[in-house]
């Protein structure tokens, strides 16, 4: 792979230890993959951060970076944790817990990464325009970034996004290539789609078709912006990472060249499929004792309509409701009355963490959740057992 003489220097400890460290993985990468060249990122989003999925190993390697005076060199920000550090709240927690993950978090801020602990930077500061390079990890983060944004990023992992955010570079193959973000699938649904629809759709397509680069020719009942749950589903179900819409996304409408020549295989989706695999998560609500809404973390816009919903009304004695965002929607919030009111209602409301990565105990009933990407993961990563279902289905049943 080519370097240049600032990439050299860099690789050869010219300019330090922490970036000579992070070179030579992004180096190693490139050579796996084939890359012919790094390419400048403009922004970094970094998973990796829940002490309950990454232990001892991700304390040990972030220890490692910060010994070798490793900092980013471009605008980074951070995923959730296991904890909500914010308000105290940790959950089924046991101490070496808590002080794991404070170690993790500050081991990032120590490296210069903004301690958002969030799963939409998207939502916050970091914005990457259309076309530009960024390595992103995070799942729905990185479908959101390619699909809705336009901005290019491979499915990147904790510690290769942590390196290109401290050399600035990311090796130069997958989704930076505009040959690669062509779709090679158009979807065909004949009806208005709602958020909750979308996800199932993003959940099918991925399951049937895994990484194959999906056109959907659909209407939308809700804004573009509102695509990170389809892609969320789209990526926890099929480990896709970019998807476009005709009409809606940057791609689709600027009909880049042989965007829709590219297509190889069409298929259509009716909505009784998207019912039957509906049933196939949901099973029914009776029984659920936690639910737990959020993923992605809810912005400031979804919080006030959970509370428009929620009005006049109080959570079930025999469930609880949790809520989960980040600082600044949860800022917001509490700023407007909002979460005092949710909690006089019986609503939890937590930052800083979320339902898949936190310490919430596996034991002690039924979860359940509006997310597919929560219904994914938690029922893999733990023995909690995980129920899904349309979010007004679920506050009408955990509501008096």
């Amino acid at each position: 792979m080519y370097l240049n003489r600032e990439q050299e220097a860099m690789l050869e400890g010219e300019m330090g230890e922490g970036k000579m460290l992070a070179m030579k993985l992004l180096v190693n990468i490139g050579d796996v993959v084939g890359a012919p060249h790094l390419i400048p990122i403009s922004s970094a989003h970094i998973s990796g951060v829940s002490y309950r999925t990454g232990g001892d190993g991700l304390v040990e390697t972030l220890r490692e970076f910060v010994s070798r005076g490793a900092a980013v060199s471009i605008h980074s920000t951070l995923n959730p944790c296991g904890l909500d550090i914010m308000q105290g709240a940790y959950f089924a927690a046991t101490p070496e817990f808590v002080e794991k993950q404070r170690e993790i978090v500050d081991l990032y801020r120590r490296m210069g990464v903004k301690p958002t602990l969030s799963c939409i930077p998207y939502r916050d500061d970091n914005i990457p325009g259309f076309g530009e390079h960024i390595s992103w990890a995070e799942s729905n983060a990185v479908v959101f970034a390619n699909s809705v944004l336009g901005a290019r990023t491979n499915k990147e992992g904790s510690i290769s996004a942590l390196c290109a955010a401290i050399a600035g570079y990311t090796p130069y193959f997958g989704l930076h290539i505009l040959e690669n973000r062509l779709p090679r699938l158009e979807v065909k649904v004949n009806w208005k789609v709602t958020i909750w629809e979308s996800q199932v759709l993003g959940a099918y397509i991925g399951s049937r078709f895994g990484t194959q680069v999906p056109l959907f020719n659909m209407d939308l009942r809700f804004s573009v912006k509102r695509l990170n749950r389809m892609g969320a589903a789209l990526a926890a179900f099929g480990d896709g990472a970019i998807l476009h819409v005709k009409g809606a996304t940057p791609e689709a409408v600027r009909k880049l060249p042989r965007f829709e020549e590219a297509i190889e295989e069409r298929t259509v989706v009716e909505r009784k499929e998207v019912e039957e695999f509906t049933a196939s998560v949901s099973e029914g609500l009776e029984g659920a004792s936690t639910i737990v809404i959020g993923c992605p973390h809810l912005d400031f816009e979804e919080l006030k309509e959970l509370y428009k919903e929620m009005r006049g009304r109080r959570v079930r004695a025999d469930v609880r409701l949790l809520l989960f965002t980040n600082r600044v929607f949860f800022q917001l919030a509490k700023e407007s009355g909002i979460v005092n009111k949710l909690k006089e209602a019986g609503v939890e409301v937590y930052t800083d963490t979320c339902m898949v990565v936190s310490s919430l105990p596996d034991e002690g009933g039924l979860y359940l959740t509006d997310s597919l990407k929560a219904y994914f993961y938690m029922s893999r990563l733990s023995s909690k057992e995980v129920r899904a279902s349309p979010l007004m289905s679920i506050l009408n049943f955990a509501m008096e």
